[in-house]
């Protein structure tokens, strides 16, 4: 018949509690086992079981299933007389931490090979009184155990995060006083000590410490554009910094003087003296530009005789043209494209002679250039009469036109004499001036 155990399984409390009492004074000296007893009620069928039997005891965490906690324990022929039997069970001392237990029991008659027969439902293991005081605050501490040796020294550990930066500590004591300082500037152009600035008319003088600021009221007339460069020949303008926009004013080259103009066709025969070069054209315009950029000037060539002068140009976007010239005939002035602009005067033309009244011409003046140089002078010839009836010839070249700009002045012909020529002025070179 296969045994049964009772549903009621009997926990030997008062034997317990006894033994707890009796072995109180004891536990001073002695430290307590982690064994304990336990009684059970085995029943064969609907009697009590009698003779020995083979009993298995596991802890489990829970009340069915899980894994066990501790090694199973086998007490073999265990003897169980009318139904009850007495085991000491002993499952080691990390097994019992607070956390609920229950207790599996197998049984087989004594010296059988069948397999064990776990009886069911599991018993869970509960304190006694005593026990539960003891796991109070006020229950009697145990006694201290001794000290253990020294263990040994650890790896260091990394290094931790560092934290976060703490408040500004306060303020350090005034340090020592320094050295004095080297004498300042105490001369200003020529004047020595102490010197007083004068505000002139329309400029306000203002001081705020060390600085003095020198401002120009509305009606004041100090230029707004500090800065100029002057390009009297080819070359680049590049932007400085901090700048954007500059003011560009141009003049192109003066067209040189023309040559005597002269007609012999057999029948009738003239001729015209030659006639003043033109002005270059003038022109001024504000740009705005990126500061480090490069830009190319031009500066435009005075026409030699008997030719126009050269065009000036800032980066292509304006130019001045140069004056022109004309045999007998006064030049063409330049003109310019830029938003203020004025077309270079024209040079006067010369006046007419012929080979029975030998004199020169009227004068070929050369034109002005816009805003800017003069015209040259014609070329004169002349004679001067003494009292002994004597004369002496007098010849004046022409002139060549001022930069920037101007025209050369008109040639003319010593006609009364072999027709000596003399030649034309030159025209003057052309001009770009940048303001910022």
């Amino acid at each position: 018949m296969k045994p049964t155990k009772s549903n009621h399984i009997v926990l030997a409390l008062a034997l317990l509690t006894c033994l707890s009492t009796f072995n109180l004074q004891l536990s001073t000296a002695f430290a307590q086992g982690t064994a304990f007893s336990y009684q059970g009620k085995l029943n064969v069928g609907t009697n009590v079981a009698n003779g020995n039997f083979d009993l298995t005891f596991a802890l489990y965490a829970t009340n069915s299933g899980g894994s066990a906690v501790a090694d199973p324990l086998t007490n073999s022929a265990t003897v169980v007389a009318n139904g009850l039997f007495s085991v000491t069970l002993n499952f080691g001392s990390n097994v019992f931490n607070g956390s609920p237990l229950w207790l599996q029991i197998g049984v087989r008659t004594n010296g059988s090979a069948t397999a064990f027969t776990t009886l069911s439902p599991r018993q869970q293991l509960l304190p006694v009184p005593y026990a539960l005081y003891a796991m109070t605050p006020a229950g009697p501490a145990g006694p201290q155990g001794p000290k253990g040796d020294t263990g040994a020294t650890g790896a260091t550990g990394s290094q931790g995060p560092i934290g976060i930066t703490g408040p500004q500590g306060p303020q350090g004591a005034q340090g020592t006083q320094g050295l004095p300082g080297s004498n300042g500037v105490v001369s200003l152009n020529g004047l020595n000590n102490a010197i007083t600035l004068a505000a002139g008319t329309n400029v306000t003088l203002t001081t705020n410490g060390n600085v003095l600021q020198i401002s120009a009221n509305a009606s004041g007339t100090i230029n707004s554009i500090p800065h100029m460069q002057v390009f009297d020949a080819s070359g680049t303008f590049i932007v400085p910094d901090g700048v954007s926009n500059i003011m560009v004013e141009i003049w192109g080259g003066g067209g040189g003087g023309g040559s005597v103009y002269s007609y012999d066709d057999g029948i009738s025969r003239y001729w015209l003296n030659g006639g003043g070069g033109g002005g270059g054209g003038y022109g001024k315009q504000v740009l705005t530009f990126t500061p480090g950029s490069n830009h190319a000037v031009v500066v435009g060539l005075g026409g030699n005789p008997d030719n126009s002068g050269g065009d000036s140009g800032f980066d292509g976007l304006i130019i001045a043209h140069g004056g022109q010239y004309n045999t007998g005939f006064g030049g063409r002035g330049g003109s310019c494209n830029a938003t203020l602009n004025i077309t270079g005067g024209y040079g006067i033309h010369g006046s007419d002679g012929n080979s029975s009244y030998y004199m020169n011409g009227s004068d070929g003046h050369g034109g002005a250039a816009g805003c800017g140089g003069l015209g040259g002078t014609p070329a004169k010839w002349y004679y001067v009469a003494f009292y002994a009836g004597a004369t002496h010839k007098v010849t004046i070249p022409a002139g060549n036109g001022t930069v920037p700009g101007g025209g050369g002045g008109g040639g003319t012909s010593l006609q009364s004499t072999s027709g000596e020529l003399i030649s034309p002025g030159y025209g003057a070179q052309g001009r770009v001036v940048v303001y910022y």
